[in-house]
């Protein structure tokens, strides 16, 4: 198997870990930019194992069928740490929650990739006023196999946040992965040239990370306890 199959297959298995941790019926919720990763990561057979019943994504509040929900206790969220969608996550619960015809509890859970800002805690405490118990994931995802040969961060937001939000942070986020390729391949970029302000900001994170820390310890991590709440 070579390092690519790998890094697909390693990326699988810790998806269907955190999938298989919530026995039964699921419905997932996608950050717009996330939902490939069902088809490019999972076959088939192991979404048909997984019971997975419905798909919606979290920016179309309205277009979501509360009705098809109704008898589903294990709800998953995949986001992006962007903390204004935090707010109509909130209103997706509430329209669960409201619709539910028993009183039995669902299990909500925030799987946040490749990781979760402080702003979306702040934001996850400001909303969920009824105190939900909540499981938070984090997933460290880093490349997306669309093809045998290439893989994507799948980031769709890096102009606006750096020029108009002055947020860096998926710019760094781009370096700690350019670290894990060398990782993956056991050695250095030997030649690095930048195009754009966006491109060299990165390439000068990625040269003071290799200083700091050399190519070779960025290995993909395992998500934290899922066993843990966010109250």
């Amino acid at each position: 198997m070579d390092s690519l199959e790998h890094l697909k297959e390693q990326e699988r298995i810790v998806l269907l870990n955190i999938l298989h941790n919530f026995e039964g019926k699921k419905c997932l919720f996608f950050e717009k930019s996330l939902h490939v990763m069902l088809s490019v990561i999972l076959n088939d057979d192991d979404i048909n194992k997984e019971h997975i019943e419905n798909i919606f994504f979290v920016h179309k509040v309205n277009d979501i069928n509360v009705n098809a929900i109704n008898n589903i206790s294990n709800v998953l969220f995949f986001l992006r740490p962007y903390f204004y969608e935090i707010k109509n996550i909130f209103e997706i619960i509430d329209k669960i929650e409201k619709s539910k015809s028993t009183k039995r509890k669902n299990n909500y859970v925030f799987i946040f990739v490749p990781y979760m800002s402080y702003l979306c805690k702040q934001e996850i405490l400001k909303y969920n006023v009824l105190d939900i118990p909540l499981k938070i994931i984090l997933f460290p995802l880093y490349f997306f196999p669309l093809y045998n040969d290439v893989y994507s961060l799948e980031i769709k937001n890096l102009f606006k946040e750096y020029y108009v939000d002055n947020d860096f942070s998926n710019l760094i986020f781009c370096s700690f992965s350019l670290m894990f390729l060398q990782f993956l391949f056991n050695g250095s970029f030997k030649n690095i040239k930048s195009i754009g302000n966006l491109a060299q900001f990165s390439s000068e994170q990625l040269i003071q990370l290799r200083r700091n820390h050399g190519p070779l310890i960025f290995n993909i991590q395992s998500p934290n306890d899922f066993q843990d709440r966010f109250l």
